[in-house]
């Protein structure tokens, strides 16, 4: 029921004038009450009606507003998430995994259980794997054990057992059996749950160590 507040403020009124003149005009003063009595309902009515409006605008105005807060909240809890994730790429996993993604070496991320989480397309290209194959192989897949098993061996005691991130010459092997020489740079992510390595072929090198040591000879 929608009235306007001024046909129904209009309709009191007339009841009012009514009553009172039945009041006056007429021997029985009870009808002239009952019209007044009319006019107080209708107006208390509509009062009602508009007070139950108002409240439900202004309900549904604050549910609107928090509903606002609550994405802006949102969003900007996923920004912080999003920068601090983005400033501290190897406090997490998911730092770790977008560094992976973006960078233009062969990189990948490795569980503490050295099972490949992801590499990027560069490792993939490198190994001569199809896009995602390596993601979810362990790590003896695509390395020489001889050699992961004396650096990890070497890494595990001092002075490279407290170093969060070390160096080494290493060697990957092709999905065809190749041997990739090159140099290894691994880091470890958040409280020891892995590791990111980033792997440089020495064939990609602009100046091998050769030809530094060469052009260095006094």
């Amino acid at each position: 029921m929608n009235v306007p507040r001024e046909h129904s403020q209009l309709a009191s009124f007339t009841l009012v004038l009514c009553g009172l003149g039945m009041m006056i005009g007429m021997p029985d003063p009870m009808p002239g009450v009952a019209f007044i009595g009319l006019s107080c309902w209708i107006l208390m009515i509509s009062e009602s009606l508009l007070h139950a409006k108002v409240q439900l605008e202004m309900s549904n105005a604050l549910e609107g507003l928090r509903r606002k807060q609550e994405a802006e909240v949102q969003d900007l809890l996923y920004f912080l998430r999003d920068s601090q994730i983005s400033s501290m790429p190897f406090e997490s996993m998911d730092g770790a995994k977008r560094l992976c993604r973006d960078l233009s070496f062969p990189a990948m991320v490795l569980g503490s259980n050295h099972q490949i989480i992801t590499a990027n397309q560069e490792m993939h290209d490198l190994l001569g794997y199809q896009p995602t194959a390596l993601n979810g192989l362990p790590a003896h897949v695509i390395n020489d054990i001889v050699v992961m098993s004396r650096i990890g061996e070497l890494c595990s005691r001092p002075p490279y057992v407290d170093q969060k991130a070390v160096i080494s010459k290493y060697v990957y092997v092709h999905k065809s059996g190749k041997k990739i020489l090159g140099q290894m740079d691994a880091h470890t992510v958040g409280l020891s749950e892995g590791f990111m390595v980033v792997f440089h072929p020495e064939d990609r090198c602009v100046m091998s160590y050769e030809d530094i040591s060469h052009l260095t000879q006094n």
